[in-house]
């Protein structure tokens, strides 16, 4: 696992274990009382979609390899389970810390506030 303060983490893991992944990071949020999140409304889920696109739109001008987007529905059904995120790339997700600051600098992760 990676950790990107404040509030972001990355884990390596095959295709078929991120189920599990996904629940043991949650158990751990929940029992560190960290990262505790409202429900998002569809509202949200338009916003965020929309930041994620310009985001991945942002790392492919910069050469990075970003999986193609989902549909919206797609999107938000699977954001809490197995969500399609820019910076969890593989190509990404291979950087050290001072090259992913860079890519993030010039590319800011997405975030509904």
């Amino acid at each position: 696992m990676t950790v990107f303060p404040p509030d972001g983490m990355s884990v390596d893991a095959p295709p078929e274990q991120q189920s599990e992944v996904a629940a043991v990071q949650e158990a751990c949020r929940q029992s560190l009382g960290v990262f505790q999140f409202e429900e998002l409304t569809d509202a949200d889920y338009d916003t965020l979609y929309e930041l994620t696109l310009e985001n991945a739109k942002c790392l492919t001008e910069l050469g990075y390899d970003i999986p193609p987007a989902p549909s919206r529905q797609v999107f938000q059904d699977t954001y809490d389970s197995d969500p399609w995120l820019p910076y969890s790339s593989p190509e990404l997700a291979e950087l050290g810390p001072k090259e992913f600051a860079k890519a993030e600098e010039k590319c800011p992760q997405s975030r509904v506030e």
